[in-house]
């Protein structure tokens, strides 16, 4: 790890999970939008406009936020959570991941969910 990344000045795991489902999040939200804007700046990134989240901000999201089933996306509910650990188990089957590691990752799913992690109470 990097030094600004060190629990010794204040950094924390919980912290940078947050970060990263906030991040992941973002940028779903943001490919959402250009469904509208800019249809053909999807095509570049090979993204299928069905497979992206029916909304383009994290208010519009957040006010019609409903329950998923465990492992889905929040934003995509049809969708699984790259993040979730039904999902994460599979590479943990092909000896890819640790026990530990699966369940570092899995805590941004958790994340994810919570809504003070993309600033709302």
């Amino acid at each position: 790890g990097t030094f600004a990344f060190h629990p010794m000045i204040g950094f924390r795991q919980a912290n940078q999970a947050a970060s990263i489902a906030h991040g992941c999040a973002s940028t779903l939200l943001q490919l959402s939008a250009q469904r509208e804007d800019r249809p053909h700046y999807l095509d570049g990134w090979g993204i299928d406009k069905d497979d992206l989240s029916k909304f383009s901000s994290f208010e519009a999201a957040n006010r019609d936020r409903k329950e998923v089933s465990e492992g889905k996306c929040w934003l995509r509910p049809d969708k699984d959570c790259p993040f979730s650990r039904n999902k994460l188990l599979a590479l943990t089957k092909q000896n890819c991941l640790s026990e530990h590691t699966l369940t570092a990752l899995t805590e941004i799913y958790r994340a994810c969910k919570r809504t003070e992690t993309h600033g709302f109470r």
